[in-house]
C-alpha cells in the first residue's frame, strides 16, 4: 500500500516532466527540466531504500534467485558509474578473477543493488586517485572488494556506519546528501545470502568495502542466443488503457500516442472488461493498472482470461517487487510495467508488442 501511494503521484510527476522536455522548451527552461527530474529521480531511489529497509526488517522479503553472469552484473554497474568517476577526474577499474564461474545462482537485482551501493559510495567520498573493484574465488565463497583513495572513515565512526539512517558525522551529509541507508540494506541483503560484509579504513587514506557470499553453482548450462538482427518497428498498436487516475491516464496517454499508437482508456477493470467483450479483437494490448475501485486490475483479468480472451495483459502499477510479479503472471497477466514509468522500460516494452503484431500481421495477411 505503501509503494502505491508514494509511487502513484510520482508517475505523473516524472511522466509529465518526460512530455514537457520534448515540448520545445527553451534551453534555460530545459536546464530547469533536468533539475526537476534529477531530484524526483533522487526522491524515487530514497523511497525505494526506505520500502526495502522495511520490508527487509519485517521478514516480508525473499530473494529471487536464477543463473547470473556475476562478471556482466560487475561491469554493469561499472559501466553506468563511469561517466561520474570521469566527472570527477579518477580512476574507476575492475579485476573480476577468471576463475570465478562463468555462471552463479543468485539474486541478479540484489546483487546489482549491492555493487551500486558499494562502488557509488567509493565514487561520492574520492575526490582525488581511484576507485578499484576486485572480484576473486576464495574456497567455496565469492569475495568482492572495493578500494577507493577516498575521505576515509574514523575508526569510532565505524562502528554504527551499518545502521539506518547514519552517517559518520554531520558534516558527511552536509556535504555529500543521502540518507544513510544503502549499506544498511547491502548488508541485510548479504546476510539474507549467507555472507557478510567488512570494512577496513583509514580517516584520510581511503576505504576498502569486502563482501564474502558462498557460491551456489548455477543450476543448467546456459546457452546463449544467438543475436537476431533488429528491424525499425513501424506497427501502431491500439492499446486498452485501464487506469482509475485522471492524472495518470493523461501521462500514460501522452507517452504512448507520442510514439505513435491509440489509446482508448476506462476508468476501472468493470470498464475494461466491458469494453473487451464488447471489441477485443480491435486491441492489440492491455494496460492494467491494479488498485482500482469498482473491480481491481487483478480480479478484472480473472474475467477476461474466463471469457477465454487471450489478448496480451501488462500490469501497470507501483507494485512492482517481484512477489507482487508472481501474483500477476498468477491472474493470467503477461507482464508488468512499474510506475513511475521509466521511457526506457516503456519503449522495451511495445517493441516485443510490435513485434509480436508484425509477425502476426506475416502470418495472417
Amino acid at each position: 500500500m505503501m509503494s502505491h501511494e508514494i509511487r502513484t503521484p510520482l508517475n505523473a510527476v516524472l511522466g509529465l516532466m518526460d512530455m514537457l522536455s520534448s515540448s520545445g522548451l527553451k534551453h534555460e527552461q530545459q536546464q530547469w527540466l533536468g533539475q526537476m527530474e534529477q531530484s524526483a529521480h533522487l526522491l524515487l531511489t530514497i523511497i525505494n531504500d526506505i520500502l526495502d529497509l522495511s520490508r527487509i526488517e519485517s521478514g516480508s522479503f525473499e530473494l529471487f534467485n536464477s543463473n547470473i553472469s556475476l562478471s556482466e552484473s560487475i561491469s554493469l554497474v561499472k559501466n553506468q558509474l563511469q561517466p561520474e568517476a570521469n566527472k570527477k577526474g579518477i580512476l574507476l577499474e575492475c579485476n573480476i578473477s577468471e576463475l570465478i564461474p562463468e555462471y552463479i545462482f543468485a539474486d541478479k537485482n540484489r546483487i546489482i543493488q549491492i555493487m551500486f551501493n558499494l562502488i557509488g559510495n567509493a565514487i561520492k567520498f574520492t575526490d582525488i586517485g581511484s576507485v578499484k573493484i576486485v572480484a576473486q574465488k576464495t574456497d567455496h565463497n565469492i569475495e568482492v572488494s572495493v578500494f577507493d583513495t577516498g575521505i576515509g572513515i574514523a575508526e569510532d565512526a565505524q562502528d554504527n556506519l551499518f545502521n539506518p539512517f547514519h552517517q559518520a558525522d554531520g558534516s558527511i551529509t552536509r556535504k555529500y546528501g543521502g540518507t544513510g541507508l544503502g549499506l544498511t540494506i547491502s548488508q541485510l541483503l548479504i546476510k539474507k545470502m549467507n555472507g557478510e560484509i567488512s570494512l577496513q579504513s583509514e580517516l584520510g587514506a581511503g576505504s576498502c568495502f569486502k563482501i564474502i557470499f558462498p557460491i551456489r553453482p548455477a543450476i543448467a548450462k546456459i546457452i546463449n542466443p544467438e543475436k537476431k538482427i533488429s528491424t525499425p518497428l513501424t506497427q501502431s498498436l491500439n492499446i486498452l488503457l485501464a487506469e482509475d487516475s485522471p492524472t495518470n491516464q493523461l501521462v500514460a496517454k501522452l507517452m504512448l500516442e507520442r510514439r505513435g499508437h491509440s489509446v482508448t482508456i476506462t476508468n476501472h477493470g468493470e470498464e475494461a472488461v466491458l469494453k473487451l467483450l464488447q471489441c477485443h479483437k480491435s486491441f492489440d494490448l492491455v494496460l492494467m493498472d491494479i488498485s482500482m475501485p469498482v473491480l481491481d486490475g487483478l480480479e478484472a483479468t480473472k474475467h477476461i482470461r474466463k471469457l477465454n480472451i487471450s489478448i496480451p495483459i501488462v500490469a501497470l502499477t507501483a507494485n512492482a517487487m517481484q512477489s507482487d510479479q508472481f501474483l500477476y503472471h498468477q491472474a493470467g497477466m503477461d507482464g508488468f510495467l512499474a510506475k513511475p514509468i521509466q521511457p526506457e522500460e516503456l519503449d522495451l516494452l511495445l517493441e516485443k508488442y510490435q513485434s509480436l503484431k508484425t509477425i502476426d500481421n506475416i502470418i495472417s495477411p
